[in-house]
């Protein structure tokens, strides 16, 4: 399950994120030992963005 969530600071992109994610995982729609990555300081649209994995 792929997904982009687009907003200003403070809009609530990370819970609504995770809150998709737990979804997912109680739906069966996504298997219990997904990943749930996140992508973090993207500063710009030009900057290469880190990858966070959290088991």
């Amino acid at each position: 399950m792929h997904c982009l969530i687009l907003g200003e600071t403070g809009a609530g992109k990370s819970m609504f994120a995770e809150l998709m994610y737990r979804f997912a995982i109680e739906s069966h729609i996504i298997p219990t030992d997904a990943p749930f990555i996140t992508l973090v300081e993207c500063k710009t649209k030009l900057d290469i963005c880190k990858v966070k994995l959290d088991p």
